[in-house]
């Protein structure tokens, strides 16, 4: 008997169906020989006073086609067919210390091997507040490369497979996997990893590729999808990098076209927030789009952030011109994120930023130092010591070092004369700076732990 079922239910008026019992769940033990891929170094957890679990997390899903008008969400079919995902979590070690909010990361697969982005660019934050954090390996191509990566600790998973196409146009997705996963945090499951815990928040999220599957995932699957007491599974969503096209429903189907609204985030009951960095916004400015001005849907682009909100290194010794560029965006995202848990709390709307700058050509605006103009900008960049580029050049021309580069993007110090001619002594640049660093968490774009790293980094800065 299912411990938490989930319903659909169609947009026409008809009785709600049950579309899946809530998923089993199997502990995965660490072992000298065995471990997780991607587990977190266990000294850094355990100074936090955090743990990781590895499940393997198993069930039945439908496979879903999109009927009718393109404003409709999908349809499940009355295919049913098993799938077995990997699920990775990092908690507090006691269930008194957790702040009672889930972060579900999509587990991002674009390059093959799989990443958390969320997590590096956010995970000291969600430790220093007591969050939960569950990465999701839902994706066939994921699955297939833990299977490569450890064939023994990872013989169970399996995809949902395909709908019996002969050529797979993309890795399939199963669309209920992601529900029932976080059916089962909510659930009073024995098998539940959080069954002592108190979830408050549970917050769907995903960088790049990742965060393009949660776009298909929202306009289909979640509209319909309901807990047992007709809640929806998911409180909140966090889309970063959505700089690719909305993932294919079906590994069988063809990509929506570019002007399908199916393309964009639906007009659904609870938050969506897409976080752009400058180097995404020229591939997605179909999310443009999206109204920045609605409370439920927040539209931000992060000024000086280089490509997918993941900074790579960039010396004199790297393959890259110039060096890395180092704009802190997981500051931005730290303040986003704590919006968000307002919003949830007590319903604060989160606070609206400007868009990046544009022609009628729609090239981004720069300054006469080559930073960029408008959208959500932190100290660093409002009162600049660097000029900030999201296109950074290999040293040899190779693809590899090329793709490296374009990632890690550039900065450029000003030089003395620069420094001087924008604010004439460094006495002056500091009181400027510490100035935009108290608006900047006045208006809640810079949370004070954040705020005190600025402030220590600035009085260290070089004198010009």
């Amino acid at each position: 008997m299912p411990l938490l079922a989930l319903a659909l239910l169609p947009a026409t008026p008809l009785a709600a169906v049950e579309i899946a019992a809530t998923p089993r769940a199997t502990a995965l033990a660490v072992t000298s020989a065995s471990r997780a891929v991607l587990a977190a170094p266990a000294a850094e957890l355990a100074a936090r006073a955090y743990v990781e679990q590895e499940l393997v997390v198993s069930g039945t899903a439908a496979l879903y086609q999109w009927v009718g008008d393109t404003a409709r969400p999908a349809t499940a079919t009355a295919q049913r067919q098993r799938y077995a995902v990997r699920v990775l979590m990092r908690r507090p070690q006691a269930a008194s210390q957790a702040s009672g909010r889930v972060i579900v990361e999509l587990l991002d697969a674009g390059n093959g091997t799989e990443a958390a982005p969320l997590w590096t660019l956010s995970g000291a934050r969600f430790m220093t507040q007591g969050d939960v954090w569950v990465g999701i390996s839902v994706q066939r191509s994921a699955l297939d490369g833990l299977r490569r990566a450890n064939a023994s600790r990872y013989a169970a998973l399996a995809a949902l497979p395909a709908a019996g196409c002969a050529a797979p146009g993309a890795p399939g997705s199963s669309w209920d996997a992601i529900a029932q996963v976080g059916a089962l945090l909510r659930s009073s499951s024995r098998e539940n990893p959080l069954a002592t815990f108190k979830v408050h928040q549970l917050i769907a999220a995903g960088q790049g590729q990742a965060a393009s599957a949660l776009l298909t995932y929202l306009n289909s699957a979640h509209q319909q999808q309901r807990l047992g007491n007709d809640a929806a599974v998911f409180d909140a969503f966090v889309l970063t990098s959505l700089s690719q096209p909305a993932a294919l429903l079906n590994e069988c189907d063809a990509l929506l076209p570019a002007e399908d609204p199916r393309q964009r985030v639906a007009a659904v009951s609870e938050p969506v927030v897409v976080v752009m960095t400058q180097a995404d916004t020229p591939w997605g400015r179909q999310m443009r789009l999206v109204d920045a001005d609605e409370p439920l849907r927040r539209l931000y682009e992060i000024a000086a952030a280089p490509a997918g909100a993941v900074t790579l290194t960039g010396d004199s010794g790297s393959p890259c011109v110039d060096a890395a560029n180092g704009f802190p965006t997981g500051m931005a995202l730290s303040a986003i994120w704590a919006q968000l848990g307002q919003l949830l709390s007590d319903g604060t709307p989160m606070a609206p930023a400007p868009r990046l700058q544009r022609d009628a050509a729609t090239a981004l605006q720069l300054d006469p130092r080559g930073n960029a103009l408008g959208g959500l900008r932190l100290p660093p960049l409002s009162v600049p010591l660097l000029a900030y580029g999201t296109g950074g050049q290999a040293r040899d021309g190779s693809a590899v070092a090329g793709r490296r580069c374009a990632l890690a993007g550039s900065q450029r110090r000003f030089d003395s004369a620069e420094l001087k001619t924008l604010y004439g002594n460094r006495a002056a640049w500091l009181k400027t700076y510490q100035a935009a660093i108290a608006q900047a968490v006045a208006e809640r774009w810079l949370v004070e732990v954040d705020a005190t790293v600025l402030r220590a980094q600035a009085a260290t800065a070089p004198v010009f």
